[in-house]
């Protein structure tokens, strides 16, 4: 199905308004004790100085997201790649220079987190019935389609597109072999083992405290985020099998249902993800309590807490045994230094590498 450009432009433009809100919004997520990822007092958001700090954070947010969509929207209008990689770069960059700038603003104000609270990690998780056989569902999918694929390995055409531009002209061809075929299954195996191992871990390797009537509804929110996240392993799957799979041997009409049916759920998904932060996962009184409930003695082992949060947000703690821990801004972080967040991002990574191997 190919879309006219007005079309993507005004897709585009939508997604960078979107991002923008988000942006704009996030610093009201945190605590009222953490601003940028830096504690301070809870009435300095309030203040003159925590207000002047966040205007001028949202005037440079907003310049970053405008321009790089902006940049973005015109290689679509013109069909140049090019300034489409160079805007999401300055995007992405944009607002990490805007955040790193307000952080550097608000350190002066910085006070020095209690250290001395002890309290017992405790991995109870919720029971989830049936959950290997919805962990193992997404592999089943792929496994199916590329058995499919095999079977009619003799009608797949000796070459066919694997990539297209916005008007519908393919612009990168693959030749019908192990790894052109079977190519789209194996990188979607490996980012579908990460999201599992995120979902498992979310579940079964979250920081834990004890029954507390502050932090009532914690677990439903990590069955939630568990769900969520299995639901979108599922529609990737789903996605791969149906429209990347099965590529060489499809037809243009069952490929445009197809596409319409997995562009839905995904906005299904990315929406239900947004009433699930709203709702439950974002800052406000929640995250305010949970971070002031007690932390785990090992998370004093050589040094202070603060000392294991890197740039204010990323929590890098490899004697945490757990895999999320109460974030600032948002309601769990993951603990970047825990052994399961280094095979996520390995896999992750193997997926990229034969993906960029194989079809770039």
């Amino acid at each position: 199905m190919v879309l006219p450009h007005k079309l993507w432009i005004v897709a585009t433009f939508s997604v960078g308004l979107l991002a923008g809100m988000l942006a704009h919004v996030w610093p009201q997520w945190a605590p009222s004790n953490v601003y940028f990822g830096v504690p301070v007092r809870p009435d300095y958001k309030a203040s003159s100085e925590g207000r002047r700090v966040l205007h001028w954070y949202r005037v440079q947010a907003w310049l970053h997201v405008l321009t790089g969509f902006g940049l973005i929207s015109l290689g679509v209008w013109a069909g140049h790649s090019l300034y489409i990689r160079i805007g999401a770069l300055w995007f992405l960059v944009g607002l990490v220079v805007a955040v790193q700038w307000a952080r550097k603003n608000v350190m002066p104000s910085r006070i020095t987190a209690e250290t001395t609270r002890e309290a017992t990690l405790d991995f109870r998780s919720p029971h989830v019935r049936g959950e290997p056989a919805l962990l193992l569902g997404p592999f089943a999918l792929l496994g199916t389609t590329a058995m499919f694929l095999r079977q009619d390995w003799a009608e797949i055409s000796a070459r066919f597109p694997i990539r297209s531009d916005f008007n519908g002209h393919a612009t990168r061809w693959v030749y019908r072999s192990p790894l052109g075929v079977y190519g789209p299954l194996l990188i979607a195996g490996f980012i579908c083992a990460a999201i599992s191992l995120l979902a498992y871990g979310s579940l079964h390797r979250a920081r834990r405290v004890e029954a507390d009537r502050r932090v009532q509804g914690r677990g439903d929110f990590l069955r939630r985020q568990y769900f969520w996240l299995i639901g979108f392993n599922y529609w990737l799957a789903l996605t791969f099998s149906a429209m990347v799979g099965m590529l060489p041997i499809r037809n243009s009409h069952i490929s445009s249902v197809v596409g319409i049916f997995t562009g839905l759920a995904f906005l299904a998904l990315i929406a239900s993800g947004l009433v699930l932060k709203f709702t439950q996962g974002g800052g406000g009184r929640q995250s305010n309590d949970l971070l002031n409930l007690p932390l785990n003695s090992s998370d004093k082992a050589e040094g202070t807490l603060e000392d294991y949060w890197k740039g204010g947000v990323f929590y890098f703690n490899r004697n945490d045994p757990a895999l999320f821990v109460p974030g600032r801004g948002w309601r769990y972080t993951m603990n970047f230094g825990h052994v399961m967040a280094f095979s996520f991002f390995g896999l992750i990574a193997i997926g990229v590498t034969i993906a960029v191997a194989a079809f770039w």
